[in-house]
């Protein structure tokens, strides 16, 4: 019985004598664990600003590879796209019809002369296209796509007042052109956000609304002119102006934020070493090549008709 006793006691001493595990809350858990991502961070030497900055590039990257690939809103600004290519290359496709209109009321004014004013439309349509993108990172795409339709609608009103050629010049040539600049690049960009796989599809889509614009509107300017008279008919066109854009402004949602100013980065945000590839600039000599032969027959192809039927 007492070598039982003593084994007893040795089994109860040796039982408290050992170590418990700690309970450990959940606060204490909270707070190691956020020691442990800023020792991670200070080992790569990481600031919190830093740290938080990698985050939102990494959730950033991870948003531009998701495509909604269809969708209410996605065909919705598909649909405003469409809408905003009709309502500027459709419309400066369409000039042929004021190149005819304006060598009966200017004879003194030659051809070549008159076709300049639907050059300078086309011309800064795309030369207005890099300022838009640029102004894009620092005002949104809605304002640009609203202030373009403001500035095309105005000028048509403007040019139911015009008295001369010279104003003609400024009026559709520059105004015009301008307003379609600041609009027509978005209508690509933001349609691109919400498709991937079917890119090539609602490029076609958006492309064919357009060239039948191009149809549409010379037959309905030229309707409105033996109607109604030029400044009327100009007139009209500026009122239709209003609801199709303030529309395309409202549908044209953007599903991806501008991205941030790098370190470093210029303020224009244009990479110019990409005019040092070959095969990009290559890209751009042919379609020069294309624009150049495109819009001659455009221009003057209402007017041959009216010398055929005369």
């Amino acid at each position: 019985m007492r070598i039982l006793d003593i084994i007893t006691r040795k089994l109860s001493s040796h039982h408290s004598e050992s170590p418990q595990e700690p309970k450990t809350s959940s606060s204490q858990i909270t707070l190691t664990g956020r020691f442990h991502d800023d020792i991670s961070n200070e080992e790569q030497g990481w600031t919190t600003e830093e740290s938080n900055r990698r985050l939102e590039i990494s959730t950033s990257n991870e948003a531009m590879n998701e495509f909604p690939e269809g969708g209410t809103r996605a065909w919705l600004v598909c649909a405003a796209a469409s809408i905003i290519l009709s309502f500027t290359f459709g419309m400066v496709n369409s000039y042929g019809v004021y190149q005819s209109y304006y060598e009966s009321t200017y004879p003194h004014v030659s051809s070549n002369t008159l076709s300049i004013i639907g050059s300078l439309q086309s011309c800064f349509t795309l030369v207005f296209a890099l300022p838009s993108t640029v102004a894009m990172y620092y005002v949104g795409t809605r304002p640009l796509v609203f202030v373009g339709g403001f500035i095309m609608c105005l000028s048509y009103f403007m040019l139911s007042l015009q008295n001369s050629v010279s104003q003609v010049f400024v009026i559709q040539g520059l105004m015009f052109g301008l307003g379609s600049g600041v609009a027509y690049v978005h209508a690509t960009t933001v349609l691109f956000q919400y498709f991937d796989k079917k890119k090539a599809l609602v490029q076609g889509i958006q492309t064919a609304v357009a060239a039948v614009a191009g149809v549409y509107w010379p037959i309905a300017a030229r309707g409105l002119i033996d109607t109604v008279g030029y400044r009327w008919s100009n007139r009209v066109i500026g009122f239709i102006y209003i609801p199709f854009m303030l529309i395309a402004s409202v549908l044209l949602k953007p599903r991806l934020t501008p991205p941030k100013r790098k370190p470093g980065q210029n303020f224009l945000r244009v990479n110019f070493k990409v005019l040092l590839d070959y095969k990009f600039m290559t890209i751009n000599l042919c379609w020069m090549m294309y624009i150049m032969a495109l819009f001659p027959g455009l221009f003057y192809i209402d007017l041959f008709c009216q010398h055929l039927m005369s």
